[in-house]
């Protein structure tokens, strides 16, 4: 059951990002990795280990990628509107 949920929580968290990149405002993006950067650094601290490093800059470029592909997508959807209301306008 732990598993499930934690699968779960990790699925919500990448939609979460990757419709955040859809969104105008492109700093919205930045939230979720300042997030999970935070939470890396801290549990490195209180555990005084460098073992979380490797896995936090991980998990922080798949949030980074996650968003950059819904970016592209939402550019593109733009651009197809715009080229869709040129061609009426013609």
């Amino acid at each position: 059951m732990k598993t499930i949920l934690v699968l779960l929580i990790t699925v919500f968290i990448i939609s979460l990002q990757f419709n955040l990149g859809l969104k105008k405002k492109y700093l919205l993006g930045s939230i979720t990795p300042i997030i999970f950067l935070l939470l890396f650094v801290s549990m490195s601290y209180i555990n005084k280990t460098l073992e979380y490093v490797g896995t936090g800059i991980g998990c922080i470029l798949a949030f980074i990628l996650t968003w950059l592909i819904g970016r592209m997508k939402s550019r593109k959807h733009e651009k197809n509107e715009l080229d869709r209301m040129k061609i009426k306008d013609l």
